[in-house]
């Protein structure tokens, strides 16, 4: 070996701090890829059809059918209060424990992309793949609810739906942010998730005092009222008390930057154990 070779061999290597969007858009289609072929989309899928069966149910043997009803309870109700928060509990708690168990976590980090980016852009992969299943089965469901009544074109088609679908995105991203960031230090993310969901969503979220501001299902329901007229009363919301429907939507953007920004860091810092097919 000459002398010129021994110092290039003994020169650092000098790595590039710069992200490659190539390598960002790849790693997003992955990860979208990967949510849509598992098995956790077709068990969704079918929860979320469970509304539109009972919609369907409804329409067909209630004799005295009321459409607002329907609309209260199903895709108001059932959807943001229970389908909503699992969806994002079940997607985001496989976000680092599926790299984990497929032993794919190691190339994943090796890629020429801060951890920082990485965490980023697989929950927002996660948020996108759970919005777009959302909106769907919402809209299915407001279908089926408003069938044959006179404003489903116009009133509740585009406009009751778009309005829906973009509260439950914002609820999505708040939801996947918080699980996302539980899922960096824990693999029983759906353990917590599910117990998170019970007390904040299930129960904090119905009771009228001061703390229930914190629940993601209180904002998005300050959000419903103030743009789709709906009666206050019907889940005890004061609303000379309760924010605008701007503050309530940018409490649901703050919540999913600051938790995505936490989740990011500590995802940068943590030490994975990687699982190795000898299963150290």
């Amino acid at each position: 070996m000459s002398t010129a070779d021994r110092k290039t061999v003994g020169r650092p290597v000098v790595v590039s701090h710069r992200i490659d969007p190539s390598a960002v858009v790849m790693l997003f289609r992955m990860t979208v890829a990967r949510l849509i072929r598992g098995r956790r989309l077709l068990v969704l899928m079918l929860l979320f059809s469970l509304p539109i069966l009972f919609a369907f149910l409804a329409r067909r043997y209630e004799p005295r059918y009321d459409a607002n009803t329907g609309e209260l309870a199903l895709v108001l109700g059932l959807i943001p209060q229970t389908l909503l928060p699992l969806t994002a509990l079940v997607f985001a708690s496989g976000m680092i424990r599926d790299e984990i168990e497929e032993q794919t976590l190691t190339y994943l980090l090796l890629r020429p992309i801060p951890r920082e980016v990485i965490y980023v852009v697989k929950l927002a992969a996660t948020i996108f793949v759970t919005a777009v299943l959302t909106a769907v089965f919402t809209a299915l469901t407001y279908l089926v609810v408003d069938w044959n009544e006179p404003n489903l074109i116009g009133e509740v088609f585009p406009i009751r739906v778009l309005q829906t679908s973009a509260a439950m995105f914002l609820s999505l991203a708040a939801y996947g942010s918080i699980f996302g960031l539980l899922s960096v230090f824990t693999s029983r993310t759906l353990v917590f998730g599910v117990g998170y969901i019970v007390v904040f969503e299930g129960v904090i979220a119905n009771i009228e005092f001061v703390v229930r501001k914190v629940a993601i299902l209180y904002q998005f329901r300050v959000l419903m009222i103030r743009g789709l007229d709906l009666k206050p009363a019907d889940w005890n919301i004061d609303l000379k008390v309760a924010p605008s429907a701007t503050w309530a939507a940018l409490n649901l953007a703050i919540a999913a930057l600051v938790f995505t920004a936490l989740g990011a860091w500590f995802f940068a810092r943590r030490e994975f154990r990687i699982k190795t097919p000898e299963g150290a």
